[in-house]
């Protein structure tokens, strides 16, 4: 059976219309660790998304169609290896994350798990994978993170 998953505010919208666009992501950060490790408590939603014009593209059509969200982000910017913080948190309160060059997206979609947000079909990042993107990090806060997943990967 599919899990079920839950993001806070409009986060569903923004999850809706990605997938609705074609847009290539996985759900990473809090959100996914919870899906491993259900006791872990969720604030926003951390996606990564596939380093590609195309999803690009994607992404920026999506803020774009929200009026309470004036951004200046671009297509560069997003093929960039970083933390996109969507501006102020105003509408989704969610965080873009592109990969760098050391990511394989293919191979880490190809591990993702299969779970729902809402009605909405959704990758979540593998263990392995969250491992990898948290241990890069390198910001204690986590630490925590960290310590639970390796506890369920034995």
């Amino acid at each position: 059976m599919t899990k079920q998953l839950f993001t806070p505010g409009a986060n569903q919208e923004l999850v809706d219309s990605l997938v609705n666009l074609g847009a290539r992501f996985i759900i990473v950060g809090g959100l996914a660790v919870h899906y491993h490790a259900p006791k872990r408590k969720v604030g926003d939603l951390d996606i990564l998304i596939e380093r590609s014009p195309d999803t690009a593209e994607k992404v920026i059509a999506v803020l774009s169609s929200c009026p309470l969200i004036q951004h200046s982000i671009t297509t560069d910017q997003l093929l960039r290896p970083k933390r996109a913080q969507i501006p102020a948190k105003i509408y989704f309160n969610a965080d873009i994350l592109t990969p760098g060059e050391d990511i394989d997206f293919d191979q880490h979609w190809s591990r993702a798990h299969d779970a729902r947000i809402g009605n909405t079909p959704v990758k979540v990042a593998a263990i392995e994978t969250l491992l990898l993107l948290l241990s890069l990090s390198k910001e204690p806060k986590h630490v925590e993170d960290i310590a639970l997943l390796n506890q369920i990967a034995g």
